[in-house]
C-alpha cells in the first residue's frame, strides 16, 4: 500500500502524520517531552530546554520517499538530543548532571588517534587516581553523556576541585538507594558487588564510605576490590595476595572481555583510604 503514511488506502493526512510522530516520540525518545501542540508540530522539552519541532519538511520527504520513513522522522529527533547535549549548559542545571568516570590510559590513547583527538584529551577535566587510572568529569543526560570541557569551567565560574566535589556528591546521592540491596546480598554471599549497569559501577570505588560499609558486612578490616570493567565493582575480604588469587583471576577474565575495560588490578582498601 506504499509507505507507513498510507492508512486505509490513502496517504496519511497531516493530522495522522502528526499523531504518528507523537507516538514515535513517546515510545522511542523518552528524553523528548511534548509540552504542547503547534500548528503542524510540537513544542518539546529536551533536557530542560524548550525546542520547537516543525513537521512540514519531514512530511514532504516521507511523501516523496516513503521507504525511508523511519530515518526521515527520527533524524530531527536525534539532532534535537545531540544539539542539547553539545551546547553550553548553565551551572544551575549542569551541577546536577556532573559525575565522575574512571578511565585507563589506553582510553585516552585511543582518542588521541582520532581526528583532533589530542585537543579533545587536552580539553578534558581529569584527575590522576591510582594504578594509572584517571578520573574524568562527565555531564550525564540520562541516555547520553559527554565530557565536561575545560572552557566550561570559566563560564560556570567554578574551580576544578569544586567540580570534582560536586561530581562525588551526585555519585553518592545516586548510589544511596542501592546500598541496602547490595549489602544484603553481600551478607549472604560474602562477596560485595555493584552491577547496576548505569555507567557508574566501577566509579563507586571512589566513594569515601565504600570500605567502611563493605568491610563491616564482610567482617574484614581490609577489602580486596576489583573494577575490571565499567559495569562491575566487586569486593571480598582481604586475605593477602595468595588468598585473593581468585578475585585477581576474575579481574583478569573480565578485563580481557574488552567490554568498557578499566583495570585488571586488585585494589586493597582500608577504612583509612
Amino acid at each position: 500500500m506504499g509507505f507507513f503514511g498510507k492508512l486505509f488506502g490513502k496517504q496519511m493526512t497531516r493530522e495522522q502524520f502528526m499523531e504518528t510522530v507523537r507516538s514515535r516520540i513517546t515510545s522511542k525518545f523518552p528524553d523528548i517531552k511534548i509540552i504542547s501542540d503547534l500548528e503542524f508540530g510540537f513544542e518539546c522539552e529536551v533536557y530542560g530546554q524548550s525546542i520547537n519541532l516543525f513537521l512540514d519538511s519531514a512530511y514532504g520527504d516521507c511523501s516523496r520517499n516513503p521507504k525511508n520513513f523511519d530515518a526521515i522522522v527520527e533524524h530531527p529527533l536525534q539532532a534535537m538530543l545531540q544539539e542539547r547535549i553539545n551546547e553550553f549548559i548553565p551551572w544551575a542545571e549542569a551541577k546536577h548532571r556532573i559525575f565522575p568516570s574512571l578511565k585507563p590510559e589506553s582510553y585516552f590513547d585511543a582518542i588521541r588517534k582520532m581526528q583532533e583527538g589530542e585537543a579533545v584529551v587536552e580539553g578534558m577535566i581529569a584527575f590522576d587516581w591510582e594504578k594509572g587510572l584517571k578520573m574524568v568529569m562527565v555531564l550525564d543526560f540520562e541516555r547520553s553523556m559527554r565530557f565536561v570541557r575545560m572552557e566550561e569551567l570559566e563560564g560556570w565560574g567554578v574551580e576544578s576541585d569544586e567540580l570534582r566535589e560536586q561530581a562525588m556528591k551526585n555519585l553518592a546521592s545516586k548510589t544511596g538507594p542501592l546500598w541496602e540491596a547490595a549489602l544484603g546480598e553481600a551478607r549472604k554471599s560474602k562477596t560485595f558487588k555493584f552491577t547496576e549497569l548505569d555507567g557508574y559501577d566501577s566509579c563507586r570505588i571512589l566513594l569515601p564510605d565504600l570500605c567502611e560499609r563493605v568491610s563491616r558486612v564482610l567482617e574484614s578490616k581490609k577489602i580486596a576490590a576489583i573494577i575490571p570493567m565499567r559495569d562491575l565493582l566487586a569486593a571480598v575480604p582481604y586475605g593477602g595476595d595468595e588468598a585473593n588469587k581468585e578475585i585477581k583471576e576474575e579481574a583478569e577474565r573480565q578485563f580481557a572481555r574488552g567490554v568498557h575495560p578499566i583495570s585488571r588490578d586488585v585494589f586493597v582498601l582500608t577504612s583509612e583510604n
